[in-house]
Order: structure tokens, then C-alpha cells, then sequence
């Protein structure tokens, strides 16, 4: 299910900004709830700034320079990565380049403790993009240096991940050898 948060994750995060109450409250609840699977424990003391940042875009600034101080020694997963995507999205469409740096600092610190590259390829098409535009259009030297750094890091996070990718018919196959007869015919292996 870890891949799939990245899928929840931005419309939840939007509706914490809802102007019904009742659904901003259960939005809010939702990506509470979300927050607490990330299986992260660097993450945990961060996670109610990261529900306060989805909340209100006045937030994010607070919210990422928190996480600038996040120290990742547990391996980073794809739900960590995952409720991280709706305040590094905030960030680096900001248009304060420390705002931009930080992020591009946070990405290259979870990055680097990410050891399944597979774990990564959930948020490549949001996150890659957004990491190569800093790259573009910081105009700081050093934010720049900052934001090559996380590009060339989530790049070498996620090499080799198509590999580790299993395709249906690999997954019927090894469930039918180690299965055999248990699966109940053919077609129980390939659904």
C-alpha cells in the first residue's frame, strides 16, 4: 500500500485546505492518519509539521526549514517519501531560492539513505521535475551546486529500479513454482 500513498497523498493534502469545515476537518484527520505510515522514524517528530504545512501554504517555510534539520539514518521508503511529496512540491514552486535550496537539501538527504531503488520510482515523475527546474532557475551558485547535488542523488537513488520491477507474468510464474498445487488452478496465479 506504501506505493499508493503517493496517489493519495496531493488530493488529501489539498482538501486540508477546504473551505468546508467538515471536510477540511476529515482531510485533515486523513493525512494525520497517512502521516503516522510512513514507517520513518526520523520523520515522526515532523509529521504534525508536515499535516500544518499541507494545511496552509503560509506553513511551508516553517515546515521545510524543520525538515532541513531532519537527520535520515533510517532507510527511506516510499511512504516517507510519499507525504513528503505536497511540502517539497510547495517548496520548490516557491519563489524564495532558500525556500528552493532547503528543499533540494531535504531531497538529497532522504535520497541518500534510500537502499531499494524501486522505493524511489513511485514519486520520480513528480519529484524528478521539480528538482531539475531548481537546478534551472536558482540563480545562487551555491542553492544551485545544492539543488545538482539532490538531482544527481535522486537519479542515483533510483538506478537500476527497473530491474528490481517484476512484470505479471514473472509474478504468476514464481508464485506457481513455489505454490504448485496450493493456488487452486491457473487462473488463481493470475489475477
Amino acid at each position: 500500500i506504501g506505493f499508493k500513498l503517493v496517489d493519495l497523498v496531493a488530493p488529501v493534502a489539498e482538501l486540508t485546505c477546504d473551505i468546508k469545515k467538515e471536510v477540511k476537518v476529515a482531510a485533515t484527520e486523513c493525512m494525520t492518519a497517512i502521516c503516522a505510515c510512513t514507517g520513518n522514524k526520523d520523520l515522526d517528530p515532523f509529521l504534525d509539521a508536515v499535516v500544518e504545512a499541507a494545511q496552509s501554504i503560509d506553513k511551508t517555510h516553517k515546515c521545510v526549514e524543520r525538515l532541513a534539520g531532519c537527520v535520515f539514518v533510517q532507510n527511506v521508503e516510499t511512504p516517507a517519501l510519499a507525504i513528503m511529496m505536497p511540502v517539497l512540491t510547495r517548496g520548490l514552486h516557491d519563489k524564495s531560492e532558500k525556500v528552493k535550496r532547503t528543499c533540494c537539501l531535504i531531497v538529497d538527504n532522504m535520497c541518500k539513505v534510500v537502499e531499494d531503488p524501486a522505493a524511489v520510482v513511485p514519486v520520480m515523475s513528480l519529484l524528478e521535475p521539480l528538482v531539475k527546474n531548481a537546478t534551472e532557475q536558482i540563480s545562487d551558485p551555491e542553492a544551485r551546486s545544492v539543488a545538482e547535488r539532490a538531482l544527481k542523488t535522486l537519479l542515483k537513488a533510483a538506478e537500476g529500479a527497473e530491474s528490481k520491477m517484476v512484470t505479471k507474468a514473472e509474478a504468476s510464474a514464481t508464485l506457481k513454482a513455489a505454490l504448485g498445487d496450493k493456488l487452486g488452478g491457473d487462473s488463481a496465479a493470475e489475477c
